[in-house]
């Protein structure tokens, strides 16, 4: 009985191990090199540099500006931001996340994350 015992407690452990082990899955690390990019879009009025100041993995940056923080060209500044977040999904990137939050000098600053697809 003793051995009949131990055997399926081993049984159960040995299955109990291996079914843990199993639910890890290889995943592609979220860091890799390259497949992120951050845009950062400056609606502050009173910021020298409105606009879009887009950070790729490489180290490399680039300022899409505004052109001009009014009412009256709220529009064509929304196109700017519509038309490179387009030319990137085109190039095979997916948003992933977006934040904002305001300004201190009465505006919105915003956040997209962007991810390369595999």
């Amino acid at each position: 009985m003793k051995k009949f015992f131990a055997f399926s407690l081993l049984t159960v452990a040995l299955l109990a191990v291996l079914f843990n082990l199993s639910s890890f899955k290889h995943t592609e690390s979220a860091n890799d090199i390259g497949s992120y990019i951050l845009i950062d879009v400056y609606e502050v009025p009173g910021y020298q540099d409105p606009g879009l100041h887009i950070h790729y993995a490489d180290n490399t940056s680039e300022y899409v500006p505004f052109k001009k923080m009014d009412a009256h060209n709220h529009d064509d500044n929304g196109q700017i931001i519509v038309n490179k977040v387009n030319d990137l999904v085109g190039k095979g990137y997916t948003v992933e996340h977006i934040a904002a939050g305001l300004g201190d000098k009465t505006g919105m600053i915003t956040k997209i994350f962007l991810r390369k697809d595999k």
